[in-house]
């Protein structure tokens, strides 16, 4: 049975002339299919129109790259020519196995580009008017007058290296490398290319995006008709090539622009997605805002704003559902927001789409499966359930891999274990239980204070890598994926432990990537550790759990992890800060233990006088009375639940927690009540 995905598709695909056309390849199957087939294993681009509708390229159901063009033939007609390209040495070919969805299929005046599923670029001449020896050496034949591709090569510019992504104007492309680096190539009038001059280039160049003597790690590019922007990894815009209509989002004295430049954002607002149009440029921000920059004529940035001298929010109404991702086509002046539902909006020049010729002056929701004007495609939908959004934690970009979790060489012997277990202040719940279980069973065993632990619901601090340790032998590795361009600005402490000569947890691999084992912390707590330094927010949020379900436990541990690791950048304070939001009465007693151990006695003090009720005074009291009460702020804590207890003392002694109270907590309660005059005689 045919999705009805697929039925809008193809619908939509037939409306192209030069697809409706119905040719069918060696395989028997047409064009239309293939793309379809691909789109249905998660490829992003299978296709791509050029020549003003009159071509495409595009990856064929058997997996092979086709050409398709109209040509004169030699009575004068118009037909279809439909041609197979093979690589250098033996026929080029993809898979059908799910990393696939690399492969994207691009368009210049002069090649045709494909981004293969081994993340290896390919690039083929598409024309006979010049001889690039980074594109081909072999000149493309003429039928009749007329350019036709025939048989060649695909030669890889960027041999040896993994390439994430490509962008391409009809005269210029940038290619994305793995390690963050921007190359380009192709026309250069306005310094699109952003080498420093406005030389044509052949052959591709990598892109500077220093600053201070560091270089900017690259995790997007994107392509207008005489411009470019990159996305940096710490959400920096850059821009580069012609200001005309300020489509820079800067202010510049001139129109040619060859020096990559990055962008003061309103607000410092951090960006996590780029995109380019004829004479505009759209920025989305990590909150869904989205930002704006250029011409305005075709109203590509919606009537509420003229043109946009410098990147000026954009009223996209939030009504419409949290923006994901946008798009533009470097042809057009058009504007397409992607929100979380998987649901188009569209502004600008579209009014095709709606069947009629005026402009969009406003977002409109655009309910079908891909954008698709003037015969060019903007984008098509590969999935009605998911929305592919490189960026942090990509195994394919990020270069530092933290492996947490690991079973350590030597393991710790059992009864040294609980015994550390248990000098690290077990929650006041699991103290319980095993002195239940001792009292019942005659005994207690190392085992059992490991089993106890790896199975309480405790702080991280001094409890979650311990936890994990316990359970070591028969849970999973996970590993958290950041750059190293990241970790040299935000983290001193990581980036001198990939340098240091003493580093037996770091392994650098012979492609420079880097694997460092870190037990001590959880994987949730290093996943949050690097989302911060990615994206500058703290999400403690433990696997699986939606915002609702937040708990203090990670955070907690990123307050321990910040103070080993020296940070400097403020995580501690917003972890602190969030430890204060969310903070439970159930949650209190563990927070107030941790945050006692790592030495935050002031936080400790305001998460009790905001949680403390009469459910966990007695497992506060209990807490309080293990610590060092020669700390101000731990004796502090002692007098505020004791005084609580005090004042609600008929509840507190009805409790069951109370019973389980040391008798010495008892007797200082009840001493707290004779001072005030509540015992009765």
């Amino acid at each position: 049975m045919v999705s009805l995905l697929a039925q809008t598709l193809e619908q939509q695909l037939r409306g192209i002339p030069l697809l409706a056309v119905g040719t069918t390849c060696p395989g028997g199957f047409t064009v239309i299919e293939s793309i379809l087939h691909w789109l249905a294993n998660g490829v992003r681009q299978p296709v791509c129109i050029f020549n003003s509708g009159n071509a495409a390229a595009f990856i064929g159901k058997d997996g092979r790259l086709y050409t398709l063009r109209t040509v004169l033939n030699e009575d004068g007609l118009s037909e279809l020519r439909l041609d197979a390209a093979k690589s250098d040495s033996q026929e080029w070919q993809l898979t059908d196995t799910p990393d696939v969805a690399a492969v994207t299929v691009a368009h210049t005046e002069r090649c045709i580009l494909v981004l293969d599923s081994k993340m290896e670029l390919h690039v083929r001449q598409d024309d006979g008017t010049v001889q690039d020896s980074c594109l081909t050496e072999e000149v493309v034949n003429a039928v009749s007058g007329q350019t036709a591709l025939v048989e060649a090569a695909l030669p890889r510019p960027l041999g040896g290296r993994c390439v994430a992504q490509v962008a391409c104007s009809d005269k210029h492309y940038l290619a994305l490398t793995s390690d963050g680096v921007v190359h380009s190539c192709g026309s250069n009038t306005s310094g699109q290319l952003g080498l420093g001059h406005t030389d044509f280039i052949l052959k591709l160049s990598p892109i500077s995006l220093d600053k201070n003597g560091m270089n900017r790690f690259a995790i997007f590019v994107a392509c207008g008709s005489e411009h470019s922007a990159v996305l940096c990894e710490q959400g920096t815009a850059i821009t580069f090539g012609s200001s005309h209509d300020f489509r820079l989002g800067r202010r510049s004295e001139t129109w040619v622009n060859p020096w990559p430049q990055a962008l003061d954002m309103p607000g410092s607002a951090r960006c996590v997605r780029l995109a380019c149009g004829a004479k505009h440029t759209l920025f989305l921000t990590a909150t869904g805002q989205l930002y704006g920059c250029g011409q305005n004529a075709q109203r590509q940035l919606s009537s509420a704003v003229s043109g946009c001298v410098t990147t000026t929010e954009l009223p996209f109404s939030h009504e419409n559902g949290l923006p994901v991702d946008i798009f533009c086509h470097p042809s057009l002046n058009v504007s397409v927001v992607l929100t979380k539902e998987n649901r188009f909006f569209i502004c600008g020049e579209a009014g095709s789409l709606f069947h009629t010729a005026g402009l969009i002056e406003h977002f409109l929701p655009y309910d079908r499966d891909a954008i698709m004007i003037e015969n060019r495609i903007v984008f098509m939908k590969h999935s009605t359930s998911q929305v592919y959004i490189p960026g942090f934690n990509d195994p394919k970009v990020g270069t530092v891999e933290l492996v947490a979790a690991q079973e350590a060489e030597e393991p710790e012997p059992d009864g040294a274990y609980a015994s550390r277990l248990l000098e690290r202040h077990l929650a006041v719940d699991s103290l319980r239980r095993l002195t239940h279980q001792a009292l019942e069973g005659g005994s207690l065993t190392p085992q059992d204070v490991i089993k106890e632990y790896a199975g309480a619901s405790v702080g991280p601090s001094p409890g979650v890598a311990d936890a994990a340790k316990a359970k070591k032998f028969d849970s999973p590795t996970f590993s958290v994926h950041v750059g190293l361009d990241t970790i040299k600005v935000r983290s001193q402490y990581l980036w001198r432990l990939l340098e240091s000569p003493c580093k037996g947890n770091v392994t650098r691999h012979e492609d420079g990537r880097y694997t460092v084992r870190i037990h001590k912390y959880s994987y949730e707590a290093l996943l949050a550790y690097g989302q911060y330094l990615h994206e500058d927010r703290v999400d403690c949020r433990l696997i699986h759990e939606t915002e609702a379900d937040r708990r203090p436990e990670v955070a907690v541990e990123l307050l321990e992890l910040a103070e080993e690791y020296v940070d400097s950048t403020g995580l501690a304070e917003k972890c602190a800060q969030l430890v204060r939001r969310a903070a439970t009465a159930g949650s209190l007693a563990q927070c107030v233990s941790s945050c006692l151990f790592l030495h935050r006695s002031a936080l400790a003090v305001e998460v009790t006088k905001l949680r403390l009720c009469v459910d966990n005074a007695c497992d506060i009291m209990q807490v309080v009375d293990a610590c060092d009460l020669n700390d101000p702020q731990a004796q502090y804590i002692q007098d505020i639940v004791m005084n609580f207890a005090a004042g609600n003392a008929t509840a507190i002694v009805k409790s069951d927690r109370f019973s389980s109270l040391d008798d010495a907590l008892k007797s200082r309660l009840f001493v707290k009540l004779a001072s005030m005059g509540l015992l009765k005689t």
